[in-house]
Formats: C-alpha cells, structure tokens, sequence
C-alpha cells in the first residue's frame, strides 16, 4: 500500500470541504478535530489513525471526508479510503471505494479491479468475477495472480472444463511452485486426479520445508482411500516439527480411517488457497504490504482460513501495529491450530508495547485455558524470566524439559539456563549450558553466554577464550558475541585484544550499555581514563538497569573524586 498522502493534501481539501460541515453519520472520535467532522479535521484524523495503525478508524474518517468534498478532493479520499479498507482487512468496503479515476496511480487501479472480482466471488457473483479475471481486467503486477484465481472464478461461475494455465516457466523459484501447487488443487477439483500425486512428489523434491505441499498431499492421499500413505507422511512432518498441531491432528484423524476425510476444496476455498500462497511469496520477498491485502482476500474468501488470519495478525505485530495485531489473534478460534501461537502472539504484542503485566497475565491465562500444552507453559515461561519472576520460571521450564523427556531441545536447556543464573544458581546453569551444546555444539548464542559467564566470573579463562572465538567465527557480526570476546580478553590481561574487540563491539551494538560499560573498563585499566569516563557517561544515556545505572555512577564519581583530591593536593602556583 503507497503512503498516505502527504499533508499538502490538506490546502485544495480545506478549500473544496466546508469548514463547518457535519457528517452523516457518527463516528469514532479519535481526535477533538474528527468531532467537528469538517473535511480538513477528519482528514488529519485519518491521517493520525494509520500513524497508530488503526486502519479500521482511517478507514470511516477518510469516508465521511470523502462524502464532503467534491472533485479531485473527493476522488484522492476515496483512494485513501480504499487502502484503509484494504488494509483493515475490510474487503466489502474496500470493494466500494475501488479507484476509477484516471488521476489515480495504475497499480492501485489495478488492485481495485482484483478487490472488486474477489468482493464478487465471495458474494456469490461468479460470474462478474471471471468477466473481470479473463478479460485483461487485472492487470500487472497482479496478473500473475489473476491467472490463479481466474479458472477457480470459472468453476465458479457453472464452467465444466475451465483451462488450467502451465506454471510460468521464466517465474522466480518459489513462484514456480506455488503456481504447480494451484494447479495440483486444479487438477484434483476438476477430477483429473492422475496426475496430482506427481506434482505433489515434484514439490516435496523442490521445496521439501514447504508444510503447504505436505499437508495438501496428505489429504489428497485420505481422499484417495490411502491412509497409511497420509499417516506415514504426517509422521514425517512431526519427525522435524514434533509440536506440530495440524500434523498431530492430521495424523490421528487418518489413523482411524473414520468416514471424517477432509473435504475437497470449494471453488471459493481453492481461489483463498491460491491468495493465501501468494500472500506467502510475498512475505519471503518482503513485500509485507502484498502479503497482508493477500491474506485478507482469501479471509473473504474463506473466513474459516485461520492461518491467514494468523499471518495478517503477525505482519501488523511486525509493522509496530499491536493493537491490530492482538485484536486480530483474538478472532482464532480455540479448535484452529494457530490458536497457541495466536494467543502467545497477544502476550509478546503487550511486550512490545512495554507492557509487562498484560503480556504476563495473557501468557498465564493461555496457560489456564491449555494447561497441557507445552509450548503454551514454555511461553509463560519467557515471559517469567522477563519479567524478573525466575525462580517461577525455572519451574515451569523443568516441567516441560521433564515433559519432552528426550525430545527436549538445546533451547530449552537453554533459556532454563538463563533463569537459573538470574536466581544466582551458577551450577545448574552451568550444567544446563552445557546439556545444550551436547544436544547442539554449534549454537552461537549458547556458546557466547557459557564463555561470557566464565569470563565473567574469572572460572576456566582458556576454555571460555576458545568458546567465544568460535562463537565469533560463527557470528562475526553479532556485538554481544565480540563483547563476550572483548570481556574475556580483557580478563585474561590482554588489553590491547580487549579494547580492539570492545571498540568493535560498540560499533556492532552502540546502544547496549553493558558494551559500553566494558569499554570503558579497558579503557581507565590501560590507564585512557578520560575516554573511559566518556563511556560510562554514555551508559547512562542508554536506559541501563538500575544494578548496572549504580556501579557506572559509582566509577564516574571515584574517578571525579581522586581527580579532586589531586588537584588539591598539588602545590600553588608561585606568586609573581
């Protein structure tokens, strides 16, 4: 979605819209100027409610401002209307404010038409929809995905044998293979199932991680009377991704062979899956804008695909928009398989708002509704360690270690590791670091906070030395890992490694304090004590927590205080 546009925009509307205008209609009231409902006040309105990200409340000023003006005015606020819509995942109206003008840029133009032939699918006008899809309606850079959707439209619209378009042979990678994953549904709705199970086997080859092919096949094998073939296939799904909701539910329900087979997709579910993947191709090429108008057309399509609306929840998470994101992870339903991950998603968008008691009451009340789900209890326990609540979380991580058994991963050693230490239980984090790189000897990060800690602590300086040089091998970039560095170094008496790795580290992480801090250690040690204290003022700058706020202060006026002494103690200056 372009920006919003900028506020000259507001000179030719404050001369087109009445002042004093009312609107017809009452609307939230964000601001004391979106009140008065004059044009140019629920113009800024809209204008501060994308900033916020509430496209839904952009959406209904940006419309009654609309509704005032006249002209090009009215016409650039139909266009900002519309994005809103689209962008609030409200297709129906977005549907209504589609650009026709000629003023308005071709490739949003464009994305009208496609918005306008999917509104029409989902009403239940097929036949309109296909019109737009085959006759050029749907125009680059969409065409690509007009040419998905248009044989589903067809099918739709009462065709029998609707051409299925060949993957384009001159497409990027992972365009190729979700375009051979749409013909495959294609194929196997039109009937023409011979075919099907070779293109699924051809896209496991190309893209053996993409959960997509696996499923689908899965079903289609269910489908096909073949039940063993499915369950051996989502065995395999939970073989790499053990927590796997949809896999485990998949796997149950075609071990017992029940007359429950999952159903074939409808025109319309087929046309969602087909958005749904683009929304996907997407995302991997970080066109976040794309994605999220994807996912929200196949949710009109289909209002059952749960994991599009997880995707769109988590892109607004990920633009900063967390109020849109939680009241999104809200809509998914308990039963659906993103529901954990939604819910979590809730509790971190409070984190991200610096917000702590809220993020760790919807990680317990996650926990309270799923008590046995494990990656819910692992979750809270994040969230207990953030929170300073440690020894809570110790707990609960050796429940789910105890759990997994076996199957406990390297991360969980690890973050138990961390709550351990923070409760000032040095042995059993030790203990745990090193389970973790048992289970996993190339971890960058475990490594770093192993060797961190005993460099910290002045225990095995060798042993630490080595661990972390390997760490920064692994992780040249990283400014915690050449800090770690840095640190040992600086413990081991090599000064002049020590402050080449600090200098290095504050240039990689400039706004963490504890970097600085050890930067200005090695300084004042090889005796730069001027630049020392220039760092540790700095520390202070950076928000440091109040342990480490303390000692930096206490440095800084040790140092000002012998300054003092000394400059006392020197003798007068001889008078003339």
């Amino acid at each position: 979605m372009k920006a919003v546009a900028c506020l000259a925009l507001l000179i030719p509307l404050a001369v087109a819209l009445p002042a004093t205008a009312q609107g017809n209609r009452a609307g939230p009231a964000a601001t004391p100027a979106a009140s008065q409902s004059s044009g140019p006040a629920l113009y800024l309105a809209g204008n501060a409610a994308v900033s916020d990200g509430r496209f839904d409340l952009a959406l209904d000023y940006f419309s009654r401002a609309a509704d005032l003006a006249s002209g090009d005015a009215r016409d650039s606020l139909r266009e900002l209307a519309f994005e809103s819509a689209v962008r609030s995942g409200n297709i129906p109206r977005a549907a209504q404010f589609a650009p026709q003008a000629e003023s308005s840029a071709q490739v949003t133009r464009q994305l009208g038409q496609l918005v306008v032939a999917v509104d029409a699918m989902a009403s239940g006008d097929a036949r309109k929809s296909n019109t737009i899809l085959t006759a050029n309606g749907v125009g680059q850079p969409f065409r690509a995905l007009a040419l998905m959707l248009q044989p589903w439209s067809a099918v739709a619209a009462g065709q029998k044998d609707p051409a299925i378009p060949e993957p384009p042979t001159r497409s990027d990678p992972i365009t190729r293979m979700y375009a051979m994953y749409n013909r495959a549904l294609l194929l196997e709705f039109t009937g023409k199932t011979d075919q099907v199970e070779d293109i699924y086997k051809d896209l496991l080859v190309r893209g053996p991680d993409f959960l997509d092919f696996q499923y689908s096949l899965g079903e289609f094998l269910e489908r096909q009377h073949r039940a063993p073939d499915a369950v051996k296939l989502y065995d395999t799904i939970l073989e790499q991704n053990p927590n796997d909701v949809r896999a485990t539910q998949a796997r149950e329900r075609a071990r017992k062979r029940g007359p429950t087979v999952p159903p074939a997709l409808t025109a319309n579910q087929g046309a969602a899956q087909a958005l749904l993947a683009t929304g996907k191709i997407n995302l991997a090429q970080n066109d976040t804008d794309g994605a999220i108008t994807c996912f929200w057309l196949a949710l009109r399509l289909d209002e059952r695909r749960t994991e599009a609306l997880f995707l769109a929840a988590s892109v607004e998470a990920g633009a900063g928009s967390t109020e849109a994101a939680r009241t999104h992870f809200a809509r998914i339903p308990k039963d659906a398989p993103e529901y954990i991950d939604a819910r979590i998603g809730i509790a971190e968008s409070w984190m991200a708002d610096h917000d702590k008691d809220r993020a760790l009451a919807a990680a317990r009340e996650t926990v309270s509704k799923s008590p046995r789900d494990l990656v819910a209890k692992s979750s809270l326990a994040g969230f207990l360690s953030i929170s300073g609540k440690s020894s809570e979380a110790v707990n609960l991580y050796s429940q789910v270690i105890r759990a997994r058994g076996a199957e406990a991963s390297w991360s969980l050693y690890y973050a138990r590791a961390m709550s351990y230490n923070e409760v000032n239980e040095w042995k059993s984090a030790e203990r745990d670091l090193n389970k973790a790189l048992e289970l996993s000897p190339e971890q960058p990060e475990v490594m770093n906070y192993l060797g961190y800690m005993w460099a910290d602590r002045g225990e095995r300086l060798p042993e630490a030395l080595a661990l972390l040089q390997k760490a920064a091998r692994a992780r040249p970039r990283i400014g915690a890992i050449i800090d770690s560095l840095g640190w040992v170094y600086f413990r081991m008496g090599d000064l002049p490694k020590a402050i080449e790795n600090l200098e290095v580290a504050v240039v990689l992480d400039a706004a963490d304090p504890s970097v600085n801090d050890h930067l200005g250690d090695a300084y004042f040690s090889a005796g730069r004590k001027l630049e020392a204290v220039y760092q540790w003022q700095r520390v202070l700058t950076l928000h440091p927590e109040d342990k480490l706020k303390a000692s930096v202060q206490a440095k800084i006026n040790s140092y000002q205080g012998a300054e003092t002494v000394a400059s006392a103690s020197e003798p007068a200056p001889a008078t003339p």
